[in-house]
């Protein structure tokens, strides 16, 4: 059965796209300097040598991402998303790392899962970029949906939620099985909130 299927719930659906923690998000209204950002944002995340300077520039995305929204960003949900867009960055990064000896599995397969698009005639530098572009899109959809989430909701929840609506829309392969929190997990948030 498919994925789809299984996560899809219709409490969530309204006419517009989906809710996120009531909210409706619709798709962002592209600004001019969008398309320039995030050039400039995947260049960047190609660049990154070490996992400090993956994490600045998943901060400088989710900055973006809430300016896009025209509200700040609650500082813990900052914390859980950018955590959680930390590990998917580096899955994302290994996977462009070219493999050290010869490898049965072909990396443009799982970045044109990742991107949801068909990368088919481009040359390998090309087909990375959009697969960072295809991640750029998704940390600043996230960021924005996280800026536009109430407060009120607690963090990781929040978190949580843009991630794998943002994932849907921008990154339809990026696999979040470690990155969504078990039942125990989830459990122990809403005793939080209710406490």
């Amino acid at each position: 059965m498919s994925n789809r299927l299984l996560t899809y719930n219709p409490e969530t659906e309204v006419a517009d796209g989906l809710l996120i923690m009531g909210v409706p998000t619709r798709a962002a209204q592209p600004q001019p300097s969008t398309e320039l950002e995030e050039l400039e944002l995947g260049s960047a995340f190609l660049e990154a040598t070490s996992n400090s300077e993956l994490a600045s520039v998943v901060n400088r995305i989710l900055r973006h991402g809430a300016l896009l929204a025209g509200r700040p960003i609650n500082p813990q949900v900052v914390q859980h998303l950018g955590s959680r867009l930390n590990r998917a960055g580096q899955s994302v990064r290994t996977l462009l790392a070219p493999p050290a000896g010869p490898s049965d599995t072909d990396p443009s397969e799982a970045m044109e899962r990742i991107t949801g698009a068909e990368l088919e005639g481009l040359s390998d530098e090309d087909k990375e970029f959009e697969t960072a572009r295809a991640f750029v899109r998704f940390a600043m959809e996230a960021g924005r949906l996280a800026a536009r989430a109430p407060w009120t909701h607690p963090p990781a929840a929040i978190a949580t939620a843009a991630a794998r609506v943002a994932a849907r829309r921008h990154a339809p392969g990026l696999d979040f099985v470690q990155l969504v929190p078990g039942f125990r997990a989830r459990r122990a948030i809403r005793r939080q909130s209710f406490a």
